[in-house]
Parts: C-alpha cells; structure tokens; sequence
C-alpha cells in the first residue's frame, strides 16, 4: 500500500492544492476522474456526503484502494495532468522528481503477488459473477475464502469453451477432464509453435497441477465442511495458477 507520505506526494507536491481544494480538480471532474483516466468504478458521492473536501475525498479513495488500484490512479493522475517535457525552472524540476518517485512507487505497487484477474468478455453469466466474487472476497476477507470462486470461474469458462465448440461433456465433468478435451480437441492447441517442444511440456504439467488443484479445493477450502484449510500463502497460489491458466488459455482463443 501507499505511506502517507507517498500519497501526499501525488496530493501536494505533484497535483497541488489550493485552500483546501486539489488543483484543476473540480467537483464534476473528480466525479469522472476514476472512470475516465483510471478504469476504476469509485463513488465519489459517498465520500463528498462524509463532508470530504475535493482534496480529502481523493485521499481517502486512495487510502480505501487495493495497491494496484492505486497504481491505477496515480498513473491516472499523469494522463490527466502530464509531467513537464524539460525541467525549465525550479518547479518543472521538481515536478518532474516527484513524478520519476511516484513511478516508481506505481511500479512497487503493481508488483504485489498478485495475477490481475484476465478481462473475459465471451463466457457465461456465472464465470463474470465468480471472477467478481474471487476479487470481492480477496478484498474483504481472505485468500483462503476466495479459492472456490476461482476454482469456479475456471471450471465453468472451459465447460463454456466445450459447449461452444459442440462438445457434449456430462454435467459433472471435472475441470481436469475438461482441460483434457481442449488439449487434445481443439485446433488452437494443436498447431506448431516458438519452441514447440518446451512450450507444450510446460502447458502438458499444467493438467497434472489442474488436478491437484481440483483435489485441493474439494478437501482445503470453505467449498465443503473442511476442517484444515490452506494458508493464506499457498491459497494465493491457487487463485493465481488459476487465474494465469484462464487468461492463458482465453489469449490462445482470442488469437
């Protein structure tokens, strides 16, 4: 997470701030700063009904935010208030510092351990909702409670692929037995690639880590009764095995 320090970096030594108020952030524009500069979904409202000025408001939000989403914003922030071209006087120069530490703070923050859940537009309903669920729960609760939803979303994308493909699989196939039909089935995995032999050893032991991740799920997590549960360590491991295995294999499709 960003210090505070870090943030009043971005706040009044980059921005600026007049009586109170950010500088160049009116109320309308702070309203759209986070969807139209930042990709986030922020409600700016409910922060201003707190009694949060402009200035506040952008503090807290960016307090409340996971560390990639406040990478997010302060790469945002230069999109929307570019850094100067030369240092021309002191303050350009200064400017110009602040803006090479906040990269650099942006950089830490984006390299937090975690896969960023992959942006799927053709699936179903249930693998969208399962993929917000995994990210809500990371947030709000712990690792450990969101690795059914992620075993879920994965599951259900490769029981989409089949359908999709006019593959009649049972309703209870397991996601290692589905993996199984799109290696071997599908036409995006059968071509020649760079390094052909390598590439596919590597994507061939990712059927053998698939099922031990689908034992894992049945008898570590809060998907059934479970008495011992993963650690938090190695229930991020699975999210983001699962995570990287769906944005790998939905890239191989969008190819």
């Amino acid at each position: 997470m960003m210090t505070y320090r870090e943030i009043l970096w971005l706040v009044e030594d980059y921005i600026g701030v007049d009586s109170g108020y950010l500088n160049g952030f009116t109320y309308r524009i702070h309203n759209t700063f986070y969807h139209r500069f930042c990709d986030l979904d922020v409600d700016v409202e409910s922060y201003r009904a707190k009694g949060f000025t402009t200035r506040w408001a952008f503090i807290e939000i960016l307090k409340d935010s996971k560390p990639r989403d406040q990478a997010k914003i302060i790469r945002g922030v230069f999109d929307m208030i570019p850094p100067p071209d030369e240092a021309a006087d002191d303050t350009a120069r200064k400017k110009l510092t602040t803006c090479k530490k906040l990269l650099e703070v942006a950089s830490r923050l984006e390299a937090d351990g975690q896969v960023e859940t992959p942006k799927i537009a053709n699936t179903s309903e249930v693998v969208l909702e399962a993929l917000k669920d995994a990210e809500v729960l990371l947030q709000t609760r712990s690792p450990k409670s969101a690795v059914d939803r992620a075993h879920t979303a994965l599951h259900g994308y490769l029981k989409k692929l089949c359908l999709d493909r006019g593959v009649t699989m049972p309703s209870d196939t397991s996601l290692t037995a589905l993996f199984k039909v799109i290696r071997e089935q599908f036409v995006e995995f059968s071509g020649t690639i760079p390094h052909d032999a390598e590439a596919k050893r590597v994507f061939g032991s990712m059927a053998s880590t698939l099922d031990s991740l689908n034992t894992i799920r049945n008898r570590g997590t809060l998907a059934h009764p479970n008495e011992l549960l993963l650690d938090s360590p190695e229930a991020m491991l699975y999210i983001n095995l699962s995570r990287a295995a769906l944005g790998y294999i939905d890239a191989k499709f969008k190819k």
